[in-house]
């Protein structure tokens, strides 16, 4: 590591001559007493850097004169004057020993960061913006609150410098020492959470921190850089990875990764405990350390102290384990994380799982959402309902890369006015672009759109619209009143359909992926309760539109209240590819007994076809059960068992 010559910079303060040669910055090794600086960094302008360091002995007087000036040559100054006081002769300070013109040398020196200051004689922590002399004792005090707002508590590089020395004398804008980490243990635990044994004794002490635990410390620390909120905490977690500034979040990302080969630690999935739906359900891994912000009291727990494994190893589980010890292993693979868990459905919505971790918060196991497609596991938040009580073991492979999904809705209802239909309202309102365009993104994302007649015997049903883990889906969910007929407000009848919805998610994207075909039309039908009515969906997806929209078309149709409850979605046709372009669903208004015509209505306006094979510029087909009729301006298909038409082409 390269430091800085104490005598060197005071013989030049002090106006002593100063040999050209004399070198400001030495390269040493091995075991060496020096002084470390913790401080915040002020404007660029303001701070010493590695070049003006290097050249300060051999500067011109007048430029040396205007570098002393800086408030950032003023931290190096006094940090030298209180090195000598305490009869050390090398001082090391990040802004000016660090050539980060070198990526090299930066990513060696960010990787070596907390090692230097474990390793420093005495850590010097400079509050530039605290005038008192002592530390709150009580955070909640109005005087002491003003004491602690120090932006040194505040950023991501200051935790790891908190922690990592042995010795942190506190110093305030005068350099006045305000005191030490040991004595001040109590007050800095309730400013930055971090437990007085470990400000005392360091991450090796008893019990050990989790990694939920110290990501929880970090999670309201800022950094200029989106990338060293990772970076910053790298000697925490023990662990090394290259610096690739520019990549983002995805450094967060690498670093659970990283701390995934080298620890078993479950907390690191323990994120999102207080059911907030921070961030979007996909991944298994957090977006950044506030994801850990109500993770401070998580700890380990060793199989034999988990309940759940005990039930188990006494065989009360038909699956059963021999051993609980690969519940203790887990590695990354490109299919994912695979690691063995605990697992319980949820009732009704068999995708998705409640698995319980290795950890613990106050004795009560922790336990995680889980949503299984295709192969894999994700992350998922926010479900809600009842879990099966008997756990079953499985390995399984947990999703931890980030795939954006983007899909946009085309939701064409215009017809369903003519049954005296309308929409009341869109859930949630910041989804709403328009009334028949929405576009969902990431891994699961959702809306709700609610249609009523009020004029006859109320009638209300809701469509929900959703993407999940890259799969479009529809639903159809229709209302009923409670008790002595009064009914909810459509705000909170879509509100309730939302949280329905919300969890059953990953199960109604599976079932549309495993009915659907390529270029197929779906349809699903459902009476409306105490109504004459029921409402069709025909889903045309992404196939049959665009690469990333999909069509819905929803209308009301008269029916006899005898409908069998909704089976799901079926094909309407395997061959017909849609046209999301014209108009909306074609309803059959009259029907010819001897077939002579047609009469329509195509998109509210009436129309006859007349189904004469020779008819000029009239074509008729069946393919499939499916009645194709095609005129030279418009074509319809109708299948023969439910009468309704809608627009297609070959």
């Amino acid at each position: 590591m390269r430091l800085i010559n104490v005598k060197a910079i005071l013989d030049i303060s002090e106006g002593g001559e100063v040999d050209d040669e004399t070198q400001i910055l030495v390269e040493q090794s091995g075991k060496i007493a020096y002084a470390i600086l913790s401080h915040c960094w002020g404007r660029p302008q303001e701070e010493v850097h590695f070049k003006d360091m290097e050249d300060l002995a051999r500067m011109d007087r007048a430029l040396r004169e205007k570098l002393q000036l800086r408030s950032g040559y003023q931290k190096i100054l006094m940090s030298c004057e209180q090195a000598r006081k305490d009869q050390l002769q090398w001082v090391w300070v990040d802004t000016c020993c660090i050539n980060k013109e070198s990526s090299a040398e930066l990513t060696e020196a960010i990787n070596s960061m907390f090692r230097w200051y474990e390793n420093s004689h005495r850590c010097y922590a400079y509050l530039h913006d605290v005038s008192d002399t002592i530390f709150p004792t009580n955070r909640g005090e109005e005087r002491a609150e003003s004491r602690i707002l120090s932006k040194w508590f505040t950023r991501g590089w200051t935790l790891q410098e908190l922690i990592a020395p042995k010795d942190v004398q506190f110093f305030n804008k005068h350099w006045t020492v305000i005191g030490d980490k040991r004595s001040l243990a109590l007050s800095l635990e309730r400013i930055t959470r971090v437990p007085a044994r470990v400000l005392k004794n360091g991450l090796s002490s008893h019990p050990s921190p989790s990694v939920a635990q110290i990501m929880s410390w970090a999670c309201d620390r800022e950094t200029t850089r989106e990338e060293d909120r990772a970076y910053s905490l790298l000697g925490l977690f023990g662990v090394y990875m290259p610096m690739l500034y520019g990549e983002g979040r995805n450094a967060f990302r690498r670093l659970q990764l990283e701390i995934i080969r080298m620890s078993n630690d479950h907390s690191i999935f323990a994120w999102d405990m207080a059911g907030g739906r921070i961030g979007q359900s996909g991944s298994v891994l957090a977006d950044d350390p506030s994801f850990f912000r109500d993770c401070h009291d998580i700890v380990r727990t060793k199989p034999h102290e988990n309940e759940i494994l005990r039930r188990l190893e006494r065989g009360e589980d038909e699956g059963g384990l021999s051993s609980a010890e690969p519940l203790n292993t887990f590695i990354v693979t490109n299919g994912g994380i695979q690691i063995r868990l605990s697992l319980r459905p949820y009732r009704g919505s068999p995708s998705v799982f409640r698995a319980t971790l290795e950890c613990n918060r106050r004795g009560s196991p922790i336990g995680i959402d889980l949503a299984s497609y295709e192969s894999t596991f994700y992350r998922y938040l926010g479900a809600n309902g009842v879990v099966r009580p008997i756990p079953e073991f499985r390995e399984i492979y947990l999703a931890y890369g980030e795939k954006v999904h983007q899909v946009t809705f085309k939701l064409d209802a215009r017809t369903i006015s003519y049954s005296g239909f309308d929409c009341c309202g869109i859930f949630p309102y910041d989804k709403a672009s328009s009334q028949n365009s929405f576009t969902l993104s990431n891994a699961f994302d959702l809306v709700i759109i609610v249609y009523a007649n009020d004029s006859v015997n109320f009638a209300r049903f809701a469509v929900a619209l959703g993407c999940c883990f890259g799969q479009d889906w529809v639903h159809i969910i229709c209302d009923e009143p409670l008790d002595q007929g009064t009914w909810l407000s459509w705000e909170d009848f879509a509100k309730n359909v939302y949280e329905e919805a919300w969890t059953a998610g990953p199960d109604h994207a599976r079932k549309i992926a495993e009915t659907r075909s390529e270029w197929s039309l779906l349809i699903k039908h459902a009476h409306v309760p105490r109504s004459i009515w029921g409402v069709d969906v025909i889903n045309y997806g992404r196939q049959m539109s665009d690469s990333d929209g999909c069509t819905v078309m929803v209308d009301v149709v008269q029916c006899t209240g005898c409908c069998k409850p909704p089976t799901g979605w079926q094909i309407l046709h395997g061959s017909v590819k849609a046209d999301p372009d014209l108009p909306g669903l074609m309803i059959h208004t009259t029907h010819s007994a001897n077939m002579d015509h047609h009469d329509l209505l195509v998109d509210g306006i009436q129309v006859r076809f007349l189904a004469v094979w020779s008819s000029p510029g009239l074509e008729v087909t069946t393919v499939g059960g499916i009645l194709i009729i095609e005129t030279s301006n418009a074509k319809a298909i109708s299948s023969k068992k439910s009468n309704r038409w809608l627009p297609g082409l070959p």
